[in-house]
């Protein structure tokens, strides 16, 4: 971090996240999906490569085209809870 410029660090953030604050990140990570730029991109590109495969006469799914996403990717609200105390 250089100077407090781009955000706080993970351990600044485990010490000032408010309880209300993560489950609001948590609730919208579950409406819209990751914050991580490199996985919205896999995400958007998966989208087109189905849609073109599919008017092809292809039956492939989004999860041919994610080799960096697994299927059971996700965390419980609990789970993330406990992991960050």
């Amino acid at each position: 971090m250089l100077n407090g410029v781009g955000g706080r660090t993970v351990q600044e953030a485990k010490q000032n996240l408010s309880p209300a604050e993560f489950a609001s990140w948590v609730m919208y990570v579950n409406q819209y999906g990751s914050i991580n730029p490199s996985r919205r991109i896999e995400f958007s590109l998966a989208q087109v490569s189905v849609q073109i495969n599919h008017a092809l006469g292809g039956h492939n799914t989004l999860a041919d085209y994610m080799p960096h996403t697994k299927a059971d990717d996700t965390i419980s609200f609990e789970d993330a809870m406990e992991s960050w105390t």
